[in-house]
C-alpha cells in the first residue's frame, strides 16, 4: 500500500524543476547523445544539469551518463572522467551507475 504514494516516473522531478521545460530538455539531450554514442557530449551536459539544477539532480545525472556509457562497453572510459569527479555524492553515485551498466553489458553478451 505505502508503494501506492510512489511516482516512479520522472512527472516528480518537475516539481523540483520549478516547471522549468529546459531542464527537462537537457536530460532528453543527455540520453541522445549518449544513444548516439557521444558519451563525452552526454557527460558535459549532465555536468551543465548539475550546475543548473544542483548537486543532487546533478549526480543522479553522471550516474545515468556512466551507466549508459558502461552499457556501451565503454567502461574504461567512463572511469577516467568519474576519477577526476572531487565529491563523493556524484562520484560514488557515477561509479554506481557505471558498474550498473558493465553488469548489463556482461548479461547481454552471454
Amino acid at each position: 500500500a505505502a508503494m501506492d504514494l510512489v511516482d516512479s516516473l520522472s512527472k516528480s522531478l518537475n516539481d523540483f524543476r520549478n516547471g522549468n521545460p529546459m531542464h527537462k530538455h537537457l536530460f532528453n539531450i543527455m540520453e541522445e547523445q549518449a544513444k548516439a554514442g557521444e558519451f563525452e557530449a552526454s557527460t558535459e551536459t549532465a555536468l551543465r544539469i548539475r550546475q543548473d539544477l544542483g548537486h543532487w539532480f546533478g549526480s543522479f545525472a553522471l550516474r545515468r551518463s556512466a551507466e549508459w556509457q558502461a552499457e556501451a562497453g565503454k567502461l574504461d572510459e567512463a572511469l577516467v572522467w568519474i576519477k577526476k569527479l572531487d565529491e563523493p555524492l556524484p562520484k560514488c553515485l557515477a561509479l554506481t551507475g557505471a558498474a550498473e551498466g558493465a553488469l548489463k553489458q556482461a548479461k547481454r553478451s552471454k
